[in-house]
């Protein structure tokens, strides 16, 4: 952790809670609710943003050991994260050669993926190791195994393309944002919990959610209250953006007296890993929020998971399954309910919406989401 920069935040953090306010931008942003219900939109998303750009997918701690594998979703492709017997983390795209079934779910341990359609199987590095009755197959080209797409490992951050003939670089993929980032020893994390739902809403509404203040002290008002203000920083990395917050601490006089290990007891940063990553950073846990569409404008698969730094023993493990379905349940019942209901709204004829000057970030991934859209 660079103490420094844990000071430089908790100044910033100390000084807009000691004013009540937030940084913010001058100017307001209205634009059109046709982002979230339009199909074409949607398809020239898919085409120009998620299979064009390369995803934060997870971190080291989600495959520690050799075998260790995770399925998800990398734009809409179904992918196998996956660290080989010669301890390279790979991205291979989970769908049999044969006939396309997928050959893992979930996360475990394995040194052998089998299709459960007829048994093809491949190795943790993605090569077709046996075929039933492997004769009937003559004059087929039986070498290719399961498509790997680019991926890339580094500060304990897993970053995929979608597009096998795409790049993946973890520090091109951060950019600026990365010595802001990984100073937190993000390699030293291990999963705690993963869980994924279908909701009815866009895929952006999700992020959109998660990346301003406003709303904490009116949605959040009983889960979370005492515990965070509205009161934030915020920065933009390119097309990354972080928000800061703290306790109400932070507006106590003695508050930057304290160590930096002390500080951060107080305070989270809420990233936003464009396209479709939300990495939130606190005191003993990292949550990553990953959101991909469905077929339709209206529906989107969210993915949540949790980690600490390091193995937990039982107590502490236990009371990190329960942070886990404390973040679940706002999730669900707060954000995601109040984004479902919007989104309803949009489809019944509401066209646009505004994004205030208290809601910067907002403003800046919209913008950058557009600019790639075209």
């Amino acid at each position: 952790m660079d103490e420094e920069r844990i000071r430089a935040l908790a100044l910033r953090l100390a000084d807009v809670h000691r004013r009540g306010e937030m940084d913010r931008v001058d100017h307001a942003v209205t634009v059109s609710t046709a982002r979230y219900t339009d199909p074409t939109w949607l398809e020239r998303e898919r085409a120009f943003v998620l299979r064009r750009e390369p995803q934060l997918v997870g971190f080291s701690g989600d495959i520690p050991e050799r075998g260790d594998y995770l399925t998800t979703m990398v734009a809409d492709r179904s992918v196998l994260l996956v660290r080989g017997d010669d301890g390279v983390a790979r991205a291979l795209v989970n769908a049999c050669r044969h006939r396309g079934s997928a050959v893992a779910e979930g996360s475990g341990n394995a040194k052998r993926f089998a299709c459960p359609y007829h048994n093809w199987t491949y190795a943790s590095d993605g090569r077709l190791v046996a075929v039933p009755d492997r004769a009937s197959f003559t004059g087929c080209d039986l070498a290719d195994g399961l498509l790997a797409l680019p991926l890339a490992e580094r500060h304990g951050l897993l970053v995929a393309h979608p597009d096998p003939d795409g790049r993946a670089d973890v520090d091109a993929f951060l950019g600026a944002l990365g010595p802001e980032l990984t100073h937190f020893g993000l390699d030293q994390l291990r999963r705690v919990r993963r869980r994924g739902a279908r909701v009815a809403c866009n895929w952006k509404l999700t992020i959109d959610a998660a990346q301003e203040g406003y709303h904490v002290r009116y949605l959040h008002g009983r889960t979370l209250a005492g515990r965070a203000g509205w009161e934030c920083i915020d920065d933009g990395f390119g097309r990354h953006q972080r928000l800061g917050f703290a306790s109400p601490e932070a507006a106590e006089p003695t508050f930057l007296d304290r160590t930096p290990a002390q500080l951060m007891e107080e305070m989270t940063f809420t990233h936003f890993l464009h396209p479709n990553a939300v990495l939130v950073v606190g005191t003993d846990s990292v949550i990553l929020q990953r959101s991909a569409p469905a077929a339709v404008p209206g529906e989107c698969d969210i993915e949540l998971t949790t980690y600490s730094w390091g193995a937990l023993t039982d107590d502490a493990r236990d009371g990190a399954e329960k942070l886990f379905e404390l973040v679940w349940k706002i999730t669900l019942d707060e954000d995601l309910w109040v984004q479902e209901a919007a989104q309803r709204n949009f489809e019944s004829g509401v066209d646009r919406i505004v994004f205030g000057g208290v809601e910067p970030a907002l403003q800046r991934i919209h913008a950058n989401w557009d600019a790639a859209v075209g």
